[in-house]
């Protein structure tokens, strides 16, 4: 009997064929399917951009003032910072902390353009004006600063695995062959600028934003086109903008880039400036090609590509300028622009120091060796995050030199550090120019 029921127990716990070949099949794909997830967190294994609080994203003075105020919450993107202003002038829109300080600086002056249109001394020069026949109204830009309109900021695309960032030259330009001053004509009728034969317009604009302490080539598209009927009244009505504005705003944080900038963005008209930048690119090995094309670049504002080659310029003995133009021609948004600009004005700062830089490499973003043979990425980011774009960057083959830096003007979150220093680059927060 004992048998018996030793043999019972037996069957009844001996493997069915079946059942476990069923289960192994079950196991297999259950495996394959952890293996495989697994394998694509791995792949994609990225933290999510975080919402700031504004007061920890960018100082005070620049979040509540007598006429404006910040939202509270910061969106960012992982490598920019996306600030709504509401204000008296309306609801503007800045990605950055720079530009968040431009746009505020920007309100003030709207609303006083908005109230000198009610005085009698601008009614009286607007009669004129419109008593004036109107011989220079196709030289003057409907649309100022409408590039700037509805575009996103594109500041990613700087960023990635790819290290290409100059398309060929090849058909984004004019003819070369064409005189210095057709070519600055040509250059003039984008992103607000104004035609080399309206002199005495342009020279009424400029005077009016350095009163006003704004920039004479503003992307605010309400402040451009208060300034721009502003200008032109009292251009046209022969009064001139000294006696139609009595204010007189010092500028500070409004033109990208050094003093020297602003002094030339002030003093020259547009038609110089322009062919100024285009011989300064010129002697530095520049092509025509490649200067057209950044003379044409959607992004660039004339103070912005006026900073630009101030900064070039201040990298006295370094190799590779031509490549940062061949990028900055072809760029897309103002947020682009902008952060190829002042990543060359912190190497020029570092440069000036000691620091010396001995070449610019080609591509995207801006890299630099140094003389002992660090590879540099200045990133004037507020908040870095680790994001598909980060990691591309870090991982990038031609940027494998022993020492490598990134220079932030903010900070990285403690996962991008992290991961950045794990693959030998080290992290600098909060360097400027």
């Amino acid at each position: 009997m004992r048998a018996n029921e030793q043999r019972l127990e037996l069957r009844r716990f001996k493997p069915n064929k079946a059942r476990w070949v069923g289960l192994l099949i079950r196991g297999s794909v259950l495996l394959l399917a952890l293996v495989g997830a697994r394998g694509t967190a791995l792949a994609g294994d990225f933290e999510a951009p975080p919402v700031l609080e504004a007061s920890k994203a960018a100082p005070a003075k620049l979040l509540k003032g007598e006429h404006f105020h910040v939202q509270d919450s910061v969106p960012t993107d992982g490598l920019t910072t996306h600030f709504t202003i509401l204000s008296d002038a309306g609801v503007f829109e800045a990605h950055g902390v720079e530009t968040l300080a431009l746009r505020v600086s920007e309100v003030d002056p709207i609303l006083e353009l908005q109230r000198q249109r009610r005085s009698s001394a601008f009614a009286n020069a607007a009669a004129a004006a419109a008593a004036r026949p109107v011989q220079a109204a196709g030289q003057i830009l409907a649309d100022p600063a409408g590039t700037a309109r509805g575009l996103p900021s594109g500041v990613g695309r700087l960023f990635g695995r790819v290290g290409s960032g100059a398309r060929n030259l090849a058909g984004t330009v004019g003819d070369s062959r064409r005189s210095r001053e057709e070519r600055a004509t040509a250059a003039a009728g984008k992103t607000g600028r104004i035609t080399a034969n309206a002199l005495g317009y342009d020279q009424e604009l400029r005077q009016l934003a350095q009163r006003l302490g704004v920039d004479p080539y503003t992307t605010n598209v309400r402040l451009a086109q208060e300034m721009h009927d502003y200008a032109w009244v009292a251009f046209s009505g022969r009064v001139g903008v000294n006696t139609l504005v009595s204010v007189f705003v010092p500028a500070s944080l409004v033109v990208s880039g050094t003093r020297m900038t602003r002094d030339l963005v002030y003093d020259m008209s547009s038609a110089d400036l322009i062919l100024r930048n285009a011989e300064k690119l010129q002697s530095m090995g520049v092509s025509d090609e490649a200067i057209q094309a950044l003379q044409q670049a959607p992004g660039f504002t004339l103070s912005i590509e006026t900073g630009l080659v101030e900064g070039l310029g201040r990298l006295e003995g370094t190799s590779g300028r031509v490549h940062v133009v061949e990028l900055a021609g072809t760029l897309e948004t103002y947020d682009q622009a902008l952060l190829v600009t002042r990543a060359v004005l912190i190497l020029a700062g570092r440069h000036e120091r000691g620091e010396r830089v001995a070449a610019l490499l080609p591509g995207r973003p801006v890299v630099a060796r140094l003389e002992d043979g660090t590879h540099v990425v200045p990133a004037p980011i507020d908040y870095l995050s680790w994001v598909e774009n980060v990691e591309g960057l870090a991982t990038r083959e031609d940027i494998q030199a022993k020492s490598r830096e990134v220079l932030l003007t903010g900070r990285a979150s403690p996962r991008a550090k992290r991961e950045l220093e794990t693959r030998g680059w080290t992290v600098r927060e909060r360097v400027g120019d």
